[in-house]
């Protein structure tokens, strides 16, 4: 059964869909009862969407993306 203080084990999975089909069926009865865990996932979740969305408009200096092909031997496009 799924409890609050197992939530390190299964917050992650959870959110990124890998748990099996009987687990997920748990963590869902579980938050269900729990608004501690419900807060929990939702502002987690919400962080992870901002920190994905963020890394998207960063982009290297062209000076850094060559110095790393050229360290990794790869080609340029």
């Amino acid at each position: 059964m799924v409890s609050c203080r197992d939530r390190a084990q299964w917050l992650y999975p959870y959110l990124d869909g890998e748990l099996e089909p009987p687990m997920q069926a748990e963590v869902e009865a579980h938050l269900a009862q729990c608004p501690a865990c419900r807060d929990e996932v939702r502002q987690t979740a919400a962080v992870l969407a901002r920190v994905g969305t963020c890394g998207r408009c960063v982009c290297a200096p062209d000076a850094l993306v060559e110095r790393v092909r050229r360290l990794l031997h790869v080609e340029p496009r």
